[in-house]
């Protein structure tokens, strides 16, 4: 919505700075009846596109930008691994550690390898306890990461089923 709204504004902007250079001669006596106003406007509407551009120059420059593959090197040479390898690994471990079932983990690579982020989402085969299968299963999920990866995990977010589910979803 605000990008349109910018756009609008850049294209009316760009019109009426090229009918004011271009010499048409009914365009140009409207233009010089509200010059004036035209001015400011033309001011605001010249600032807000440029603010806008440059908060999407520094948003592209400064956004970390996410991977498929990770490669890892070593002195033995590289090792590249896939996104959907290291959510398998992370699943089959959280499935094998904890009573659930149904593990889905989506796992966010980044270029630098500083830090990942790391959602799981799964169907406890207990009623009870749910919070602190959560929090055990978020352990495992930024221990593996950390094994396999060499790096922290940021961020850990797991949704944790009940057994029966009754519409409600718990989130830990």
């Amino acid at each position: 919505m605000i990008l349109g709204i910018v756009a609008v504004i850049g294209i009316l902007q760009a019109l009426l700075v090229g009918a004011m250079l271009w010499p048409v001669e009914p365009i140009n006596r409207w233009l010089i009846t509200y010059w004036s106003e035209m001015r400011m406007s033309l001011l605001v509407a010249s600032a807000v596109v440029l603010v806008t551009f440059v908060v999407i120059l520094l948003v592209a420059l400064l956004r970390r930008s996410s991977v498929q593959d990770l490669t890892l090197s070593s002195n033995q040479g590289d090792v590249v691994i896939s996104k959907r390898a290291i959510e398998n690994m992370v699943s089959k471990t959280i499935s094998s550690r904890h009573p659930v079932k149904n593990v889905v983990v989506d796992v966010d690579l980044y270029q630098r390898r500083s830090a990942t982020k790391v959602k799981v989402d799964a169907h406890s085969l207990k009623q009870t306890e749910l919070a602190e299968e959560g929090k055990r299963i978020e352990q495992t999920a930024k221990d593996k990461l950390a094994e396999v990866l060499g790096v922290p995990v940021k961020h850990a977010t797991v949704h944790v089923h009940a057994a029966q589910e009754t519409g409600v979803t718990h989130v830990v």
